[in-house]
């Protein structure tokens, strides 16, 4: 980190977008390791969470800089 990063406005936005990216792949990692655990599923819930990932993933590689 330069002394002076994150003081400037772009420096702010890109911290925020990389702050919620992490965040959405962390809660797409949880849902792939709760669908991976979980016992027998609801009849058309992999296709609802297959749907999920995939939205999630287009969501964070559309708001990385």
């Amino acid at each position: 980190m330069t002394p002076t990063q994150g003081i400037d406005e772009e420096s702010q936005r890109h911290s925020f977008y990389a702050k919620l990216g992490d965040t959405l792949i962390d809660q797409m990692t949880e849902l792939k390791v709760a669908r991976e655990t979980a016992p027998a599923a609801a009849p058309g819930m992999d296709k609802f969470m297959e749907t999920m990932l995939a939205m999630m993933a287009r969501t964070s590689r559309s708001l990385r800089p």
